[in-house]
C-alpha cells in the first residue's frame, strides 16, 4: 500500500520538512540524487546522515522513509536510524 506516494516523493517530502537540520549539503545532495534516479542511493545517504548528527524524525517522517526503503526493496535494518 502506498500511503505517501512514491519513494522519491516520501524522501523529497522528509527532506523539505528537515532539511534545515542539516550543517552541510545533504539536503542538495539527496535531491539530486533523487533527480537523477537514484532514490534508493539518496534514501542512504540521507538516512546515514539523520543518524549521524542526531536528528529527530517524527512519527510520520520515520514512516515515510520506512515505507520508501520497503517499496524499493530495501530492509530498513540497512539504513541508520530508521530501526529505532
Amino acid at each position: 500500500m502506498r500511503k505517501f506516494g512514491t519513494p522519491e516523493a516520501m524522501i523529497m517530502a522528509v527532506v523539505n520538512e528537515i532539511g534545515a537540520h542539516f550543517p552541510d549539503e545533504t539536503a542538495k545532495n539527496v535531491g539530486e540524487l533523487v533527480e537523477h534516479d537514484e532514490a534508493g542511493v539518496a534514501l542512504d545517504i540521507l538516512c546515514t546522515q539523520i543518524f549521524e548528527y542526531g536528528i529527530q524524525l517524527s512519527g510520520e517522517n520515520s514512516a515515510k522513509l520506512k515505507e520508501a526503503a520497503c517499496l524499493m526493496g530495501i530492509p530498513s535494518s540497512q539504513l541508520d536510524g530508521l530501526t529505532k
